[in-house]
């Protein structure tokens, strides 16, 4: 936790991948870590708005090739956070809603799986069920992910 509270304290806005990229190896580092509740919520809390704001950040660079890579990893994160914490439900609304945007296939695989560890956990994750379908029916890429989660939201409705 020591290393995420020194990532919080130097973290400046960038548009450089690289800053985000630290930000995320040291994510992945917390999420290995025994959390009390206070520093779960502080940990979340610091992630997803102030100061690193990642949610809003993978919006804002999602159609950014260069941050391809950075946001494919951001939801492997997000989906790894919503599976262990439970505290995570404040953001499940703003998480499913940039889960939804358009992205490219690799992306919207992991957007997608994201989308499933949201769905059974909350009600919040099934919206959209007929859209997913139709894109299940119409899709030449990403199949196999928007089956798991139609299956998904099927199971927990």
């Amino acid at each position: 936790m020591d290393e995420w509270d020194s990532v919080v304290k130097s973290y400046q806005e960038s548009s450089d991948p690289k800053n985000i990229t630290k930000v995320l190896k040291s994510a992945e580092i917390v999420l290995l870590e025994d959390l009390a509740s206070f520093e779960t919520e502080w940990f979340l809390s610091t992630l997803f708005r102030q100061p690193i704001n990642l949610l809003n950040k993978v919006s804002e660079q999602r159609l950014n090739n260069d941050w391809s890579k950075f946001t494919i990893n951001s939801f492997k994160l997000i989906g790894d956070i919503v599976t262990k914490y439970d505290s995570a439900v404040i953001y499940y609304e703003d998480i499913v809603t940039l889960c939804l945007l358009p992205y490219d296939a690799q992306t919207r695989q992991q957007a997608l799986s994201c989308l499933t560890s949201v769905v059974t956990r909350s009600p919040l994750g099934t919206r959209d069920l007929n859209q997913h379908l139709i894109a299940l029916e119409m899709a030449t890429t990403c199949k196999a992910p928007l089956a798991v989660l139609i299956g998904k939201i099927l199971v927990n409705q």
